[in-house]
């Protein structure tokens, strides 16, 4: 098994997401599908990275400069994203500042973190089909979700009533000024800005963040800015009659996540009310077919 073979042992029995233990194995093997270790089986093939120098392992996680920024910023914990982000770069031409991937796998480290905390753990993990679900009796249900891109955040809200029909929709572009954390605590303010608007009095929001549900609904627990913003939110949502705000499978966020990506590549503000687009209809009836 090799000198290192109480190492990889260690690896395979984390709790983590296989596809990270996958990764670390093929670093670890030198076997990532880098230019110059494809150009050792097809000769014809040029070994240069698409940026800079020669592509080998060590090139692709450390000295390629765009790898050396994500470094700056997240260290050896976001090599995953740092080489989903070059994949992205050869295949499709598109690639995010370093930043953007930090936020990405922070975020996605801290959800995984809590879900395992909060819930029964999820590895081994069993695929589950996740369905909308209704609201209780005279409650209106919000989903809200956010999006961001170079810069930018869409943010996206969507009512429904008890039986699933829509009652308002919401999206709208703004300047991501601070970081993933204080964007999705600003969508949740355009949710509730929105069920003001509308008059609304029993509300149950829904959020694919357990990181922000958990923020608001353990406010006192934060003392930083994120914290006192948290309270500001939960501050709003005592003036309805009755609030909670819920984690929701990403599976059961579609009509929101489908607004929020829709403003923020349109670079536009969209407003609606029961007369909504054919999308969004498409959306509704997909969730109707799949309620619980």
């Amino acid at each position: 098994m090799g000198p290192h073979r109480l190492f990889w042992k260690m690896i395979w029995k984390l709790k983590i997401i296989p596809k990270i233990c996958i990764f670390a194995w093929r670093v670890g093997h030198e076997i990532l599908p880098t230019n110059s270790k494809i150009a050792t089986i097809q000769p014809s093939l040029n070994p240069a990275c698409q940026r800079c120098g020669t592509e080998t392992l060590i090139h692709a996680l450390k000295d390629c400069p765009t790898a050396r920024e994500t470094l700056k910023c997240g260290g050896f914990d976001d090599r995953l994203n740092s080489w989903n982000n070059r994949n992205n770069f050869t295949f499709r031409g598109k690639e995010e500042d370093a930043s953007t991937k930090w936020t990405r796998a922070l975020t996605l480290s801290n959800d995984f973190k809590i879900h395992n905390l909060s819930e029964k753990p999820m590895l081994p993990y069993q695929p589950i089909g996740r369905k909308w679900i209704k609201p209780p009796r005279e409650m209106m249900k919000i989903n809200v979700d956010v999006a961001i891109e170079e810069g930018k955040m869409g943010l996206g809200v969507i009512i429904k009533d008890e039986d699933g029909f829509v009652l308002g929709g919401y999206g709208c572009v703004k300047d991501l000024t601070f970081n993933s954390e204080w964007a999705e605590m600003m969508t949740i303010e355009e949710g509730v800005s929105l069920a003001k608007s509308l008059n609304l009095k029993r509300v149950q929001f829904e959020f694919d963040s357990s990181n922000i549900v958990n923020k608001i609904n353990r406010r006192d627990q934060d003392i930083r800015f994120l914290g006192q913003r948290a309270k500001a939110i939960y501050k709003k949502l005592r003036s309805f009659e009755e609030a909670v705000i819920k984690w929701a499978p990403r599976s059961s966020n579609k009509i929101a996540d489908f607004i929020c990506n829709f403003v923020l590549s349109n670079n536009c503000i969209w407003n609606f009310d029961v007369n909504y687009s054919k999308e969004i209809h498409d959306l509704v009836i997909l969730d109707a077919i799949n309620e619980s």
